[in-house]
């Protein structure tokens, strides 16, 4: 029994990478979506990158922390897990543009409570 789930849950996971190959990002995510676990840190790692690919610049705030915590996971289930490190940086440094922007936009409005929310 558990031999089968573990082998539908690489299934699922190939195809999903197959998806990802073909720039197929929605198909993909909800593949990875059906075997993510917190302790495997290829699934989190191919979940979290197939939505960073999918929108890439165009991420919201909220888009954004999703998937640092997916990449957050993968480093935990594994800290030598040099690709998810990069990717995650790569996530923080779109996060910090985010919050760039939107500063550029409004400098000074709700400084306060957006700074709370960035620490949390």
């Amino acid at each position: 029994m558990l031999e089968d789930f573990v082998n539908n849950a690489m299934d699922e996971h190939s195809k999903g990478i197959k998806l990802v190959e073909k720039r197929k990002f929605d198909e993909a995510i909800r593949y990875f979506e059906k075997v993510k676990d917190q302790k495997n840190p290829v699934v989190n790692y191919s979940l979290a990158t197939a939505k960073f690919r999918k929108k890439n610049i165009h991420l919201t705030e909220e888009e954004t922390k999703e998937i640092i915590t997916y990449y957050k996971k993968a480093i935990k289930a594994n800290s030598k897990f040099a690709d998810a490190h990069l990717m995650c940086g790569m996530a923080y440094e779109q996060f910090a543009s985010l919050l760039t922007r939107a500063y550029k936009r409004e400098p000074y409005k709700n400084s306060k409570e957006k700074i709370k929310k960035i620490k949390q």
